[in-house]
């Protein structure tokens, strides 16, 4: 019984990853018929901050287990419909076994892909819209001392302000095998910030 009820763990672990892979496919498919191509204006930074929690059970839903997030980003729009960013997360996590700060740096490299546009408009700059993200990098773990590799996955609502400057809801999840009880782990986050074309 405990092979299985593993086993059903590793399904939903990677079931979510194959469903978010599932939502890009179609954007990806607009990606790779526009071709791989700068967009004049395409560079961007950005920095977010919001909260992180570990785990999805609901025993996991309690203030102790609550820690602040940052973002920060830089990238480029390759084409309409995607972009490609460097970033770093941190500084620290929680978990519900101790009252511990786990601090941790997180380096990684995402894709962008526009799911849905709310505002049609011929500048990519002045959209309104909901994207996909996905990627992956080193995590350095700081209390195990020890790094990891992990991939995440998130959602993104972009709205357009005003001239080169956007506000960004973000909901991630980083995935990974040990990342702080021994087993399949998830840190979900929800941020919000501001994006500027460079």
């Amino acid at each position: 019984m405990k092979i299985l009820a593993k086993g059903n763990n590793y399904i939903n672990y990677f079931g979510y990853l194959a469903f978010s892979l599932f939502l890009s496919f179609k954007p990806c498919l607009k990606l790779f018929g526009q071709g791989i191509m700068g967009v004049k204006g395409g560079n961007f930074i950005g920095a977010d901050l919001g909260l992180q929690m570990t785990g999805i059970r609901q025993e996991d839903f309690v203030l102790q287990n609550f820690a602040p997030k940052l973002n920060l980003y830089i990238g480029k729009r390759i084409n309409p419909y995607a972009s490609i960013q460097v970033g770093y997360e941190g500084f620290f996590f929680n978990t519900i076994a101790n009252t511990d700060n786990r601090h941790y740096n997180y380096f990684n490299l995402k894709i962008e892909n526009q799911l849905i546009s709310f505002r049609k408009n011929e500048s990519t700059q002045k959209q309104n819209y909901l994207a996909i993200q996905l990627g992956g990098g080193l995590f350095q773990n700081l209390y195990y001392n020890r790094p990891n590799f992990c991939a995440d996955v998130g959602l993104v609502k972009v709205f357009f302000i005003e001239n080169k400057t956007n506000l960004v809801f973000r909901l991630n999840s980083i995935l990974g095998w040990d990342i702080y009880q021994g087993d399949e782990d998830i840190i979900n986050s929800l941020t919000v910030g501001f994006k500027r074309i460079l």
